[in-house]
């Protein structure tokens, strides 16, 4: 999995944050069965909310989750949270078709 970070505001991103983020997202990696597949996350702020947009591409698919809050970890956690919602349905959506032949 490969993971591109973009902070879009001038906002206080660390390395702690940024290892923290890559964590979150590398847990998503059990759905990668034989699909390799790429996550962007765009971190911003708007007013006092820290908005966390993750991206992910699969084979001819795009799936989007945003979350905000007032600290950027729990922003991360909502999204990434959403992310896996639609991963472990479009993933189970995908086996069972296979299963009916």
């Amino acid at each position: 999995m490969n993971l591109k970070i973009v902070v879009r505001s001038h906002s206080d991103f660390s390395p702690i944050l940024e290892d923290y983020l890559r964590k979150k997202v590398e847990r998503l990696e059990h759905f990668n069965n034989q699909e390799v597949f790429d996550v962007e996350a765009i971190l911003s702020e708007e007013g006092h909310q820290k908005v966390v947009e993750l991206i992910t591409r699969l084979k001819g698919k795009e799936m989007f989750a945003r979350a905000d809050a007032i600290e950027f970890q729990a922003a991360i956690d909502e999204a990434q949270q959403r992310l896996k919602a639609q991963l472990e349905k479009y993933f189970k959506k995908k086996i069972d078709l296979k299963r009916r032949g």
